[in-house]
């Protein structure tokens, strides 16, 4: 007896809606825990600011640089070169309001625009620091320092193609920050395996997939035993993709959309044979051939992974097997 789904032919539908393995059943893995966020939520427009005004602040006075930061949000990490942050945030963290008003400008900036409407706020914790940005994500930014890096992900996009981020930039909540800056770590969630995975475990907003890390990162089962030489090689292919990349985004002022648009679908592309490089080398850490299921098997991988974790075993997760 045959089934329909999506209007497609299918021999059995799973409890998930789908034709393939049932993703319903994948388990969070603690050894994921920790490394993946979702970015800030200013609440209050006022806290945004242009590039050239935070340039012309800081100029005049060298001292507000540490309460501003550069702002990045999904639109500009897949339209602009590079991913670069568009604009500036003020960001006076965990200070109190006797320490944030020594910034005189970015202060009266934050006095004048944020104010009155976080006091119309009705949770009494948001009014009452109106001054801060209303979630500040302090573990996100202690992973950060931590793990020495940032890697984004945009929570919704046609391309779900992870990108180094400046260190010192804040992700807003359009954003999935990871912190980690192993290119071995980069170069496995930029494979077609965690296309594959996000792809099962999508959750959508207005059609587009949506990847969070509570679904997409902290369920990815990472590679468990990989000799130091492919870890190597893996860095290696991950760092010509992003070279090539950044070539080509600056020299035609495209963002990371515009550049897979153009040519992920053309096989005789560089960007195609980079990626068709680095997946390779992914499937020989995980130990898999391309003919495989490559769904299953991370299911089960998944599913692995959580049995021993309950049995108290320690499991790799998004870092470098030793």
């Amino acid at each position: 007896m045959g089934y329909q789904l999506d209007g497609e032919l299918a021999n059995s539908i799973n409890t998930s809606l789908r034709t393939s393995s049932d993703v319903g059943t994948t388990k969070i893995l603690r050894a994921n825990l920790g490394r993946s966020f979702i970015g800030v939520q200013p609440t209050g427009k006022g806290f945004e600011i242009t590039i050239k005004v935070a340039k012309d602040w800081m100029a005049n006075d060298p001292e507000v640089q540490r309460v501003l930061r550069p702002y990045l949000i999904a639109k500009d990490m897949t339209t602009r070169p590079l991913g670069e942050a568009g604009k500036w945030i003020i960001d006076f963290n965990e200070l109190t309001l006797e320490q944030s008003d020594r910034y005189a400008v970015p202060f009266e900036q934050v006095v004048r625009l944020v104010k009155p409407k976080r006091m119309k706020v009705r949770r009494a914790v948001v009014a009452a620091n109106w001054w801060r940005l209303q979630e500040r994500r302090p573990a996100m930014r202690a992973a950060i320092r931590k793990y020495g890096g940032l890697f984004v992900m945009p929570c919704h996009s046609k391309w779900f193609v992870p990108l180094i981020a400046d260190q010192n930039a804040l992700p807003g909540n359009s954003i999935t920050a990871i912190a980690g800056s192993d290119t071995y770590i980069l170069g496995l969630i930029t494979s077609s395996a965690h296309r594959i995975w996000i792809n099962a475990l999508k959750s959508t907003l207005k059609g587009d997939t949506r990847y969070t890390p509570t679904t997409c990162f902290e369920t990815f089962p990472f590679p468990q035993i990989v000799a130091p030489e492919l870890v190597q090689k893996i860095r290696e292919a991950m760092t010509a993709l992003n070279d090539y990349r950044n070539e080509v985004m600056m020299a035609r002022n495209w963002g990371i959309t515009a550049l897979y648009n153009a040519y992920f679908h053309e096989p005789a592309s560089q960007l195609a044979k980079h990626h068709q490089a680095l997946d390779a080398l992914v499937l020989k850490a995980y130990g898999w051939k391309a003919s495989e299921d490559i769904l299953s098997n991370l299911l089960d991988l998944n599913l692995e992974l959580a049995e021993r974790e309950a049995a108290g075993e320690k499991v790799v997760g998004p870092w470098a097997p030793v």
